[in-house]
C-alpha cells in the first residue's frame, strides 16, 4: 500500500468515526424539542437516545467478528452507507416511533 493510499484510508476512517460520534450524540440536546414536536413526554422522547445507546453497544460485539470475517474496511463502508440512509429516514420521520426505529438502524449501522 502506498503512503498516499494509507493517508486516504486514515482520513476516510477518521471521517467515519467523527460522523459516528456525531450521530450518537446529536439527539441529546434536541430532546425537549422532540418531545414538544411529537407531543410526547420527555421520557418518551428519551427513547431516541437510550435505545440508540443500547443497540450501538450491542453492535460493537457483533461487528468485531464480522470485520474479521468479511474485512474491516468493507464492513465500515456498508455500515456508513446504512447509517447515512437511516439518518435520512430519521430526518423524515413523521412520528416518534418511526424516529426511534430509524435511530435503531443508525445505531446498528
Amino acid at each position: 500500500m502506498s503512503e498516499r493510499s494509507i493517508n486516504r484510508t486514515v482520513l476516510l476512517l477518521s471521517t467515519a468515526t467523527f460522523a459516528s460520534m456525531v450521530a450518537q450524540r446529536m439527539c441529546d440536546p434536541m430532546l425537549p424539542a422532540l418531545a414538544s414536536g411529537f407531543e410526547v413526554s420527555l421520557s418518551q422522547a428519551a427513547q431516541v437516545v437510550s435505545l440508540f445507546a443500547v443497540v450501538y453497544g450491542l453492535a460493537q460485539v457483533v461487528y468485531g467478528p464480522m470485520g474479521d470475517r468479511w474485512g474491516k474496511i468493507r464492513l465500515i463502508v456498508w455500515g456508513a452507507l446504512a447509517c447515512a440512509l437511516a439518518n435520512a429516514w430519521a430526518a423524515m420521520a413523521s412520528g416518534l416511533s418511526e424516529l426511534v426505529w430509524a435511530r435503531v438502524v443508525v445505531a446498528a449501522g
